[in-house]
């Protein structure tokens, strides 16, 4: 009696779909992680490279056509760093403790109009407002950024103090008037979320 083999031809067909199968699903699950790591990729913001420092004054004078003027002044130098700083991500966090014995914190971001760009070589030149306003303008190496005064009563002789301190509470808050020449302040600049300054800074 002759025996029936059975052909083995269907069977060797079933391997090479299910191979082909896992080749597509394979290369399909690949281009769904190149595009989400594409798209990571380009989200991620590059850490800027800044050397910055900070002056603090209690009393400082100035001189504006030959009037004298005597007030306190925030200064922010770019001494040396790769490319322009967008202000708009930059924030100033200040704390210190007042000559009322409290510990005050603030944060100073966005549009500060009353801290203007500069040049390092003169810190009281500035080219106007608006665009070099804080929050507005970009900031690159060899450039400051300075409280602008508004400038008080006219006057001969000594000095006179500036009695309007918006241009520095936008800087420190509703306690700026706790801070003296020798006050310690921690201040730290961020941009983004990266850490361009952590220092304390005593107010000369």
């Amino acid at each position: 009696m002759a025996i029936m083999k059975k052909s083995n031809k269907e069977d060797a067909v079933s391997p090479v779909i299910g191979v082909m199968l896992m080749l597509v699903v394979t290369i399909i699950i690949a281009a769904v992680v190149m595009t989400f790591a594409s798209d990571t990729t380009a989200d991620i913001e590059t850490a800027p490279i800044a050397v910055l420092d900070v002056a603090v004054y209690e009393n400082i004078n100035s001189n504006d056509g030959g009037m004298f003027y005597s007030h306190p002044s925030f200064q922010i130098l770019y001494l040396a760093g790769d490319g322009k700083l967008d202000t708009s991500k930059m924030s100033i966090v200040s704390t210190w403790r007042g000559n009322d014995d409290e510990t005050h914190t603030y944060t100073a971001s966005g549009h500060l109009p009353n801290l203007l760009l500069r040049n390092n070589d003169n810190m009281w030149s500035t080219t106007g407002t608006g665009e070099n306003e804080f929050g507005i303008a970009t900031f690159k190496a060899g450039e400051s950024f300075a409280t602008n005064v508004e400038w008080g009563a006219m006057m001969t002789g000594e000095p006179t103090p500036i009695e309007d301190y918006t241009y520095f509470e936008e800087i420190f808050g509703p306690y700026y008037d706790t801070i003296e020449k020798g006050t310690e302040i921690s201040i730290s600049i961020t941009h983004g979320k990266y850490m361009l300054y952590d220092e304390v800074v005593i107010v000369k």
